[in-house]
């Protein structure tokens, strides 16, 4: 059985069979890989937290496109192909954010950005992080993470001040990108344009291309707004209230 892609592995005895993931802005992207393998004992354990990289030539053949991250499951089954019994590991990869998702925490944290304490938490469980903010950033005198993940607790963060982030894929490793503005991103290479087939039949397994393509609209709230309560200040008007320009 014949395959372009090719997966780089901590261990030999697997051969690649079938890969489907998704990736979307502002959260960890999840793949799922199966690989064949004739022997069933081979230990599941060591592969968990391992990295991976799986190689996939793109339509220019110039160079290929890398998806790299980490083992966090491993299940295993039998299958019959072809005549022969395999052994079908199936192994689920994330990013580096996903122990962050993981964790419960109760932080301060004093006079700093939002990219400041973004930068300081990814430091801390090891996520490569390229910064390209364009904007700039007011000092908050405190922020306090509260009983809740730190993934969830910087994605709260980002999403106040207008920040979102995807990740770059190379060969042994994947850094997680910063931004703020849509200028920040770059095509692809190989990817500038693509091609889309106009219906399911319109194109075979072994070309790239868009599929299929779908719109859908849903109710949205016509207004936002805040309130909250100083001691300092009992008599201050904190009220605010912003109209949604899209709402009808």
């Amino acid at each position: 059985m014949f395959s372009r892609i090719t997966a780089q592995l901590p261990m030999d005895g697997l051969l690649f069979w079938k890969l489907s993931g998704t990736e979307t802005l502002s959260h960890s992207f999840v793949l799922t890989a199966e690989l064949l393998a004739t022997d069933a004992r081979i230990d599941r354990h060591a592969l968990l937290g391992q990295p991976v990289t799986f190689t996939l030539p793109t339509q220019s053949l110039l160079s290929p496109r890398y998806l790299n991250g980490k083992i966090t499951r491993v299940a295993v089954r039998s299958e019959e192909l072809g005549g022969t019994r395999y052994a079908v590991y199936t192994l689920t990869v994330e990013s580096d954010l996903w122990p962050m998702r993981r964790d419960r925490n109760l932080r301060i944290f004093q006079s700093q950005t939002v990219p400041q304490i973004v930068q300081t938490l990814l430091k801390e469980y090891g996520v490569n992080v390229e910064m390209r903010l364009s904007g700039s950033y007011r000092v908050w005198e405190y922020c306090v993470q509260y009983q809740e993940s730190s993934l969830d607790f910087i994605s709260r963060l980002m999403e106040l001040e207008g920040m979102y982030y995807w990740f770059r894929h190379e060969q042994e490793r994947h850094t997680l990108v910063l931004c703020d503005a849509t200028d920040q991103h770059k095509a692809f290479p190989g990817y500038e344009t693509m091609t889309y087939h106009m219906t399911p039949s319109g194109g075979s397994v072994t070309e790239e291309g868009i599929s299929q393509w779908s719109l859908a609209e849903s109710v949205t709230p016509g207004m936002y707004s805040t309130d909250d309560y100083d001691f300092r200040k009992p008599n201050a008007w904190m009220l605010q209230a912003r109209q949604n320009p899209a709402s009808p």
